[in-house]
């Protein structure tokens, strides 16, 4: 598949700080004024260094405005940012520095290139995802190790950004060091805050920056994150869904940022008008947007469209009702997905309607309008399987069923989530099933703000929801969800911001 935009959601402002080989990763989340100094039994900063180096008072994180600042605290070894010392004054305070995502400040000796045994990294972030795991890899019993897409790479990022083989690092015998090679990467490499467009030598404590991970080197170690959500198959980044013209525009969305794993079944709440249903048209396109939408496929070689990845199967049913079942999916293959050699069509339709429990009526020549309102919709959802996306969206496709018929579809379609396909749906008669925990995997709230303008209140399990939303019961969420819209669009965005 093609490599996509790297479009990262700013996230709470981070520092991630490496210190000796043999300590881990320390992460801080910084909030307000913080202060970094060595790690003592008299005197306690807010971010304490394991190293003989660091001043006991060496710097001060300021928030100011909106943005956070650096300041050296007349410290006697100093700090350097991006390779350079913070300029000093005598007896006096460095100048703040405001700081940007990615900056790099070391406390270090001047010989950058040959670091102290106690020497400190950090870097600034406001992108970092916290659900990064860290993980160490020993370079040195390998002559090289590549950076990509793929399971077959020595450092595997699944995610849409990353090139199939992006980067390499490689051991040249000639210098005796280690390089790091960009393979032509769409979004880059970058080696101590500066990008690379070739190679470039690899010292002790550089730091490479590839979109979202970043790769440390720290005494023949490679210490990098990985997200725990390496399965992202939908990453959606609405900022702005707008109708209309430019002179008379409306908004109807904002601030959505949706992470949906393959393999997620998720129903989409919310109270009438919240923006559920044009969430979807939205995905699908058919508004224009500020923002993204991303799109993993499974299929390597594809150069699919996102449009194409996407099935949706409307509430009203758009099937020819007249004709036999195995001729109007037969005809589908043949129209959206050539690549189905005619030898092997017939075979192709007839297992897809077993996933949906409809073969047997396809080898009957059953016509579509005599199959059952359940049939009927199943029989719109091999529609759309045979075209093979990756993502269903389904506006209530169990509307005017009985609660048992109804209940089988979503046992269908749990299935077909289980085959890693993403199912996004639409309901009213969730409440009406048995264990829906169970059932969706993820659940979408969406709220209508104090603006007349929908926007995200949540997003996680059905049993985090509840517990979010203080109710006992599913059906209780859009209750006091209509009821307190506001209070619960701030209190989610102060859960992400944590």
């Amino acid at each position: 598949m093609s490599t996509q935009e790297f479009n990262p959601k700013v996230r709470p402002a981070t520092l991630i700080i490496v210190g000796k080989k043999t300590e881990d990763v320390k992460v801080v989340y910084l909030k307000n004024d913080m202060t970094i100094g060595r790690e003592n039994d008299d005197h306690t900063a807010d971010i304490s260094l394991s190293s003989l180096i660091v001043s006991r008072s060496h710097g001060l994180f300021s928030f100011i405005d909106g943005d956070f600042y650096y300041t050296d605290t007349h410290s006697r070894n100093g700090t350097y940012l991006n390779g350079k010392r913070i300029p000093q004054v005598k007896g006096e305070n460095s100048k703040p520095i405001r700081l940007k995502d990615g900056d790099i400040l070391r406390i270090d000796r001047p010989t950058l290139d040959d670091p102290h045994p106690d020497a400190v990294t950090m870097i600034y972030s406001t992108t970092y995802d916290k659900k990064s795991t860290w993980i160490k890899k020993d370079l040195t019993p390998f002559h090289s190790v590549v950076i990509g897409r793929g399971d077959e790479n020595g450092i595997a990022l699944h995610k849409s950004y990353i090139s199939s083989e992006h980067a390499i690092i490689s051991y040249d015998k000639k210098i005796g060091k280690y390089i790091i090679i960009n393979c032509g990467s769409k979004n880059g490499v970058l080696l101590n805050n500066r990008e690379i467009t070739g190679s470039a030598v690899l010292f002790d404590r550089n730091v490479i920056r590839i979109c979202d991970t970043l790769i440390f080197i720290l005494d023949g170690m490679l210490i990098y994150n990985v997200s725990q959500m390496q399965n992202v198959g939908l990453l959606i980044d609405i900022k702005e869904t707008n109708v209309g013209s430019a002179v008379k525009k409306k908004k109807l969305l904002q601030n959505v940022y949706l992470e949906i794993e393959k393999g997620d079944f998720v129903l989409i709440l919310g109270g009438s008008g919240a923006g559920k249903t044009t969430l979807v048209n939205t995905v699908l396109g058919k508004y224009s947007i500020k923002g993204s939408v991303q799109v993993e496929s499974d299929d390597g070689s594809s150069e699919k469209s996102i449009r194409d990845m996407m099935a949706y199967v409307p509430q009203t049913l758009a099937i020819r009702k007249e004709e036999k079942l195995i001729d109007v999916i037969t005809d589908t293959v043949i129209i959206r997905n050539p690549r189905v050699k005619k030898q092997n069509r017939h075979q192709f339709v007839l297992d897809n309607l077993q996933i949906l429990g409809l073969r047997k009526k396809a080898e009957d020549g059953v016509r579509v309008r005599s199959l059952s309102g359940g049939e009927q919709r199943r029989a719109a959802i091999a529609n759309e399987l045979v075209a093979e996306p990756e993502i269903f969206f389904l506006d209530e496709p169990d509307s005017g069923l009985d609660p048992a018929t109804g209940y089988d579809l979503m046992k269908t379609l749990k299935k077909l989530s289980e085959k890693g396909k993403i199912i996004m749906l639409i309901s009213h008669n969730y409440a009406s099933y048995p264990n829906p925990e169970k059932i969706y995997s993820k659940v979408v709230v969406l709220a209508k703000g104090k603006n007349d303008v929908g926007e995200l209140a949540f997003l996680g399990s059905l049993p985090e929801a509840m517990t979010f939303f203080g109710v006992d019961n599913i059906i209780d969420i859009t209750r006091v969800l209509n009821e307190r819209p506001d209070e619960f669009i701030e209190k989610y965005k102060r859960t992400e911001a944590m």
